[in-house]
């Protein structure tokens, strides 16, 4: 369950699929965990090329908080970070693709966009959906989803 710090807002999680007129909401979850096995579900499930866990704050308009960036980051599989980029997207609006997680085709690298206070934050979050990536992989390949 997401319990934010005080102060912080509650994000919810949104599994879509798709991409433009294509592009379909699957489940909003309030759970990363829940979001990441149920969009590891709809990967195994349903013809689609592209499944995206979003993040969105609860309660709060479209724009990224003071202080904060949005940051690309590139991982292999096994945790190493290859690169971490500032996001070409304008830092004063946040559109929902801003904050999404998306493997690579191939399954050898995982890349993240996320809105993050800095380099150091932005590759902690992006370890975290990794290991919950990892860990939903794993359960569904052992048959226990």
């Amino acid at each position: 369950m997401n319990n934010p710090a005080p102060g912080e807002p509650k994000i919810i999680y949104v599994v879509t699929t798709g991409e433009y007129s294509a592009y379909r909401i699957r489940g909003v979850f309030d759970d990363e965990a829940k979001a990441y096995s149920f969009a590891k579900q709809c990967e195994d499930d349903l013809d689609e090329t592209h499944i995206d866990v979003e993040e969105h704050p609860l309660n709060q308009q479209s724009g990224t908080k003071e202080g904060r960036g949005n940051f690309d980051v590139l991982m292999s599989l096994n945790g190493d970070v290859i690169k971490v980029t500032t996001s070409r997207t304008n830092n004063n609006y946040e559109s929902s693709a801003m904050r999404s997680t998306t493997i690579d085709a191939y399954d050898k690298d995982f890349w993240a966009t996320c809105l993050a206070r800095d380099e150091k934050h932005a590759i902690k979050i992006c370890a975290d959906r990794l290991a919950m990536y990892l860990v939903s992989k794993q359960e569904n390949d052992d048959g226990k989803l």
